[in-house]
């Protein structure tokens, strides 16, 4: 808690504010966030983004490190 926002994590205060910022530049993309032990769920984003039209992904892991069973482990999930 004490390293908590008042948004709420910091993980996921980061990570939307990334996504945020990414849109800003790519306005022709829809540009999303999802996590793979949290919320937004990448199903409920998936769905989302289905709903929308959307026929192609890029999904970019962001994790601090490179490791891949936790980068295989997040595309597994998409």
């Amino acid at each position: 808690e004490k390293v908590w926002f008042k948004e709420g994590s910091p993980l996921e205060v980061y990570t939307r504010r990334q996504a945020e910022a990414l849109a800003k530049q790519l306005t022709d993309v829809i540009v999303s966030h999802a996590m793979t032990y949290g919320n937004p769920s990448v199903a409920d984003v998936l769905s989302e983004l289905k709903a929308q039209g959307v026929g192609k992904l890029l999904v970019i892991p962001l994790y601090p490190q490179y490791a891949g069973y936790t980068t295989v482990a997040a595309l597994d999930k998409v």
